[in-house]
């Protein structure tokens, strides 16, 4: 099964399982406490993508210039996902740890669509003005809208430490061109 929504599915998991069919879970881990109704999981650790993500913000921080002090806007998926909760959870955790003075100021939802997301950062843009030193985006396309939306508002992606979770097509075109840190 691989579904987006691992909370939704539970229903679908608990009958699957009282029907005696073995079930497989890609993707989209649903919370541990069910973890009863699957056999096997194949995916990513979302937590530690999310750690991850932190470590390379104050790498981007670094090369940039900055003190490791400033404020970043998050760009997430659907907010109750599994994978949301624990990507934000995790690069939260690792932030307070390893530089307590990087803030997330804001959060948005991009429901991991670049439309939705241009627009999710253009209001955190809005709202934070141009304080912002990073933008941590849960996924390539939704970072694909961030730098739409910086660029609208006059400011140059290759100046920000921008880190995306993904490296899809659209991340490592980012990459290449010095507008997506890491």
């Amino acid at each position: 099964l691989w579904a987006i929504d691992g909370a939704a599915l539970i229903p679908s998991i608990r009958k699957i399982d009282k029907a005696g069919i073995p079930l497989l879970l890609t993707d989209v881990l649903p919370d541990r406490k069910f973890e009863k109704y699957w056999k096997s999981y194949s995916g990513a650790d979302n937590e530690a993508e999310g750690r991850l993500a932190a470590q390379l913000m104050v790498d981007g921080f670094k090369a940039k210039g900055f003190e490791l002090k400033g404020d970043i806007i998050a760009i997430t998926g659907i907010v109750s996902q599994a994978q949301v909760i624990d990507r934000s959870r995790g690069s939260a955790e690792e932030l307070a740890k390893i530089a307590p003075d990087i803030k997330i100021v804001g959060s948005q939802p991009g429901n991991w669509d670049q439309g939705i997301a241009t627009n999710a950062t253009a209001g955190l843009l809005t709202r934070f003005g141009k304080t912002i030193k990073g933008i941590y985006s849960h996924e390539d396309a939704m970072v694909a809208g961030s730098i739409v939306a910086l660029e609208r508002a006059g400011m140059d992606p290759s100046k920000l430490a921008i880190v995306s979770i993904g490296c899809e097509p659209s991340g490592v075109s980012l990459l290449k061109s010095d507008k997506l840190y890491a």
